[in-house]
């Protein structure tokens, strides 16, 4: 290696780390769905609206290991979509206009999908293409977009403020690409919605991110997306699961997955190149699990995590041209 060149990634040695290591071992879901209620939902408190969320994210992390599938998850599934959500459909943590948030309605949007269910993806769809916007000081990349309710330009620190939550663009982002994969584009799941629709959003979604080279303000310091100023740098490392929150690996995923191999996707390419560990795989270096939803790998910097591994392999296979 060229002395003060970037590491280059090694997919091959990432290839066999993952083929030799064991299995995931998800014994302990079964702790989860004995935790389940009888309507479906998971939490502690008695106010069904007290357990919307940690439904959400239960089901969320299910769907992200591949179990969301039997009747447990219908269940959840089905406490979601008559709780919590407006009656039109779209994902509110407490039923009301006022509970929608662009985050969370990304998050259900990919949650649905994943468990195979886009009648329930659908009406998340059509409020991001609706309402989504991507705005930078008071400039939209979209142009005119409908206001949905008044609060939402200031609670939980403002989805559509004069610059858009960040991690709103990048979950509503992930669940349009996510919803155009997995071939719902131009069906009758999402009536008077093609292809363009769903791409031109995902175009301003990756432009902005592009603009920013994923990870950047604009003085070039390290965004501090979904975390403290103090400590901007902490939602760079490889995280499993992520909750509202979100990752490098997402926001990589995403921008290398919507259109061709662009050079400002290589700073996120190398920053995650670099945490490589010698034997091949990425380690798990932050998480968020659902309250009682057992850990299944130890956050640790001296190991290799399946979790983390194939998240960021699937991120960068997305973008070759960026990898070795």
């Amino acid at each position: 290696m060229t002395p003060g060149a970037p590491p280059v990634c090694d997919l091959a040695a990432a290839a066999s780390w993952l083929a030799a290591s064991a299995p995931l071992d998800v014994a302990p879901l079964d702790r989860v769905l004995e935790r389940q209620r009888d309507d479906g939902s998971w939490g502690a408190a008695d106010d069904w609206r007290r357990r919307v969320l940690p439904t959400l994210w239960t089901v969320n992390v299910l769907a992200e290991l591949g179990a969301a599938s039997g009747p447990a998850w219908d269940a959840a599934a089905r406490f979601l979509a008559a709780r919590g959500t407006t009656d039109g459909g779209v994902f509110s943590r407490d039923g009301r206009r006022d509970g929608v948030l662009a985050c969370y309605v990304g998050i259900a949007a990919t949650t649905y999908l994943l468990g195979g269910r886009p009648d329930l993806a659908a009406p998340q769809v059509a409020w991001i293409l609706r309402h989504q916007d991507v705005r930078e000081h008071g400039v939209s990349r979209r142009g005119d977009v409908e206001p949905y309710h008044p609060a939402l330009s200031h609670r939980y620190g403002g989805c559509f403020a004069s610059t858009s939550c960040l991690v709103g663009v990048v979950k509503a982002g992930r669940a349009l690409e996510l919803w155009r994969r997995t071939g719902q584009t131009g069906t009758a799941a999402l009536t008077g919605t093609d292809a363009r629709d769903v791409d031109e959003l995902l175009g301003v979604i990756r432009d902005a991110l592009l603009a920013r080279s994923l990870m950047r303000t604009g003085d070039g310091r390290v965004l501090p997306l979904g975390v403290p100023p103090a400590r901007a740098d902490e939602w760079l490392v490889p995280t499993f699961p992520v909750d509202w929150r979100t990752d490098l690996v997402e926001v990589l995923g995403l921008a290398a997955r919507t259109g061709p191999y662009d050079e400002r996707l290589q700073p996120a390419v190398d920053l995650l190149t670099a945490l490589q560990r010698p034997d091949g795989g990425w380690p798990l270096l932050r998480s968020f699990w659902p309250t009682g939803f057992p850990a299944l790998e130890p956050r640790s910097s001296r190991r290799s995590s399946r979790l983390a591994t194939d998240r960021v392999v699937a991120a960068l296979i997305a973008c070759p041209a960026g990898t070795a």
